[in-house]
């Protein structure tokens, strides 16, 4: 029997590959020659989902088991705040929704640390749109 984490690691892998295969080339506008290509960072990201998933694979214990009822829930939930978060995103911009999927993050991972709270919920957004809206110069809505 195949253990749970070689199951999560083929589906990570999966997603990577969806991500890479579908996703990007459907939904990303690509530039190639521009060192700053808008598909350069999820081609990277489903590039690093797809080896994380194949390493997980290849290194799982064999001691994994099937995460409890609550678990499963939890990421269902968090599944349909990203596509909430997906749909929401062209209408009211980037920091709105991100900070939101921030909230849901630390309420479904029962954060209780009020610092790394409060970083998590304003710096990684911020961090995100100054990096790609002001550096980078391309548009995350």
């Amino acid at each position: 029997m195949i253990s749970s984490d070689r199951l999560l690691g083929l589906v990570v892998a999966g997603f990577g590959c969806v991500l890479l295969v579908w996703l990007v080339p459907n939904f990303v506008s690509s530039h190639p020659g521009d060192p700053l290509d808008p598909s350069l960072f999820p081609r990277a990201a489903g590039w690093l989902i797809t080896l994380l998933g194949i390493l997980l694979f290849l290194f799982a214990g064999s001691g994994g088991s099937v995460p409890p009822r609550r678990e499963v829930l939890v990421f269902g939930s968090f599944v349909v705040a990203l596509l909430l978060a997906a749909f929401w995103l062209p209408k009211v911009g980037f920091l709105p929704v991100a900070c939101s999927l921030m909230v849901a993050s630390l309420l479904l991972l029962r954060e209780r640390r009020p610092l790394w709270a409060l970083l998590t919920l304003f710096a990684v957004p911020a961090f995100v749109w100054f990096l790609f809206e002001v550096l980078l110069q391309r548009s995350l809505s």
